[in-house]
């Protein structure tokens, strides 16, 4: 029950210091909010160029399709996978057993 205090009482300061700056240093607070959607949106961009430059690399390479999705609901569709939130697992479990099993191939 503490920590539920003491939590609330952080949550209260920063919104009771939000507004006051919001109201006496508008222009600070611009500049702020300013420098941390860039940075947040900066962030974000970088991890997209991520992912896109992997998943480009890995549909040239011949090592994954294109369009994943379809490949694994094609899946879900045949009973090999199953859906579970945005993500999927074998439904065999000696299918998971000989994936986990499997060595890693170094070239």
């Amino acid at each position: 029950m503490l920590l539920l205090a003491w939590i609330a009482k952080i949550f209260i300061r920063v919104i009771v210091a939000t507004i006051v700056t919001i109201i006496l240093y508008p222009v600070f607070f611009f500049i702020t909010s300013l420098i941390v959607f860039i940075i947040i949106l900066g962030l974000e961009l970088y991890n997209f160029f991520r992912r896109f430059i992997l998943r480009l690399t890995l549909w040239l390479t011949g090592q994954m399709p294109w369009n994943i999705t379809r490949f694994l609901d094609y899946c879900t569709e045949r009973l090999i996978l199953q859906r579970v939130g945005d993500r999927y697992r074998f439904i065999h479990r000696l299918v998971q057993e000989h994936f986990a099993n499997l060595e890693i191939q170094k070239e």
